[in-house]
């Protein structure tokens, strides 16, 4: 079953009906966590840039055959058989849609995508959405494809003051600020209009050149955002970090939620 409960602070369940990712970054936790519980029972699928399965494989782990999670690794993957999944949500909650990679990467077909927004439609529950790609969303909307229901919100992911992000005034954006690998200064973000909501977070793992943030790397941009009424959330890997309280807003409210 794709939709399970979810460790990421800010949400409460995750759903992956597409994992993988071809992007490369060094910090990913995700590529981690697929290379670790990847491979599957049988023949390797022949090298394709994507794969999609009409049903799931198999894997036997210690004895146990199980649902095969991640059968290619971190090779992109749409797992179409998972679009049912939504149907068993009873009740409103925040999910976290396929964060186990980024469903908006150029190798990802439109009708992939769509076919996820579709599942997730008149459905009870809060839809986060992310991605390093932010154009992708302006491609969409262009095209009449970007859904704009009150309970998607469509995030960006950034790690400084440079990188681009999602802004439109007919749906939700947020920005996931994680991890910070540099100072934002105080004009951070930059753009004609604001966001919804901003997450803040340091690198976590072992890597051997992991990044460590400073207080003064974060703290004009809080202090911007929240300046521009926009709320802020930092995620516990701040704590010693930030000089003070972990700040920890949330912007829902009834009119951003099916319920």
């Amino acid at each position: 079953m794709a939709i399970k409960p979810t460790d990421i602070e800010y949400g409460d369940l995750a759903y992956n009906p597409i994992t993988g990712c071809q992007r490369g970054c060094p910090y990913c936790f995700a590529r981690t966590i697929a290379t670790r519980f990847g491979g599957h029972d049988g023949e390797q699928e022949p090298e394709r840039p994507v794969i999609r399965l009409t049903e799931p494989l198999k894997l036997t782990r210690k004895g146990r055959i199980i649902q095969a999670p991640y059968p290619y690794g971190f090779r992109p993957t749409f797992y179409e058989y998972r679009l049912n999944d939504p149907a068993d949500l009873k009740k409103a909650r925040t999910v976290l849609v396929c964060f186990s990679g980024d469903m908006f990467g150029p190798w990802i077909p439109d009708s992939w995508i769509e076919s996820v927004f579709l599942s997730l439609e008149s459905r009870p529950g809060r839809f986060l959405f992310l991605t390093k790609y932010p154009q992708r969303y302006t491609d969409l909307a262009r095209a009449g494809k970007l859904p704009e229901e009150d309970s998607f919100w469509y995030g960006t992911t950034v790690t400084g003051p440079g990188d681009a992000f999602f802004q439109a005034e007919s749906v939700h954006t947020w920005l996931s600020v994680e991890p910070v690998l540099e100072p934002l200064g105080p004009s951070f973000p930059d753009g004609d209009r604001s966001v919804d909501w901003a997450v803040f977070g340091a690198e976590t793992g072992r890597r051997m050149l992991k990044v460590y943030p400073a207080d003064s790397w974060i703290r004009p941009a809080v202090e911007r955002l929240q300046g521009a009424g926009v709320p802020v959330y930092m995620k516990k890997s701040l704590d010693g970090v930030w000089d003070g309280p972990l700040v920890r807003e949330l912007p829902w409210t009834t009119q951003t939620l099916n319920v």
